[in-house]
């Protein structure tokens, strides 16, 4: 057992590694990222200057290295969109986070609790059969899909939530 976790322990650097270079080269696949921070009008002493300031005129290495040091250290850099930086913007969507998982993962609990119970009572009824067909929809379809889809419908059609935000309990819905 003791080896095994050792093992285990020893694989941790090399998954992090593995998973900074996806991350780095994922973010690099969207093109020059001075095309994303600059307008489209911008000249090319403008750009040459921002990919200068930027470091984006090194050779990759040296780029993934300075990425990577910066990483360790905490720094990720500031956030193009709100001009603040980056792990500041993420640890203020914290709480809304862990409040929006808690509530889902209480509503999952009951509702799976419930519901199968009622399909354990009623094994090979029509109920059993229902809750069963609207278990395997559930699960293979794309989370991030049904989201788009049920904001579309709840929000922009029918106007009975708001769309995004945070606020009272039709935010949480």
């Amino acid at each position: 057992m003791q080896v095994y976790i050792f093992r285990r322990l020893l694989q941790i650097p090399v998954s992090v590694l593995g998973i900074t270079m996806v991350i780095f080269f994922l973010v690099r696949l969207h093109g020059d990222p001075v095309d994303l921070y600059l307008p489209y009008e911008a000249g090319e002493d403008v750009r040459a200057q921002v990919s200068h300031n930027l470091g984006l005129d090194q050779p990759m290495v040296v780029q993934y290295g300075r990425f990577v040091s910066n990483m360790i250290r905490g720094d990720f850099g500031e956030s193009m969109w709100f001009k603040k930086p980056a792990l500041e913007v993420i640890l203020e969507t914290i709480p809304a986070t862990v409040q929006l998982m808690a509530l889902s993962m209480l509503l999952a609990a009951i509702l799976g609790i419930a519901l199968g119970t009622i399909c354990a009572l009623r094994r090979g009824s029509l109920l059993d059969l229902s809750f069963m067909t609207f278990a395997v929809f559930g699960q293979s379809m794309p989370s991030f899909w049904l989201g788009v889809m049920l904001i579309l419908l709840f929000a922009v059609r029918l106007h009975w939530l708001p769309a995004s935000g945070r606020g009272g309990w039709q935010h949480l819905v």
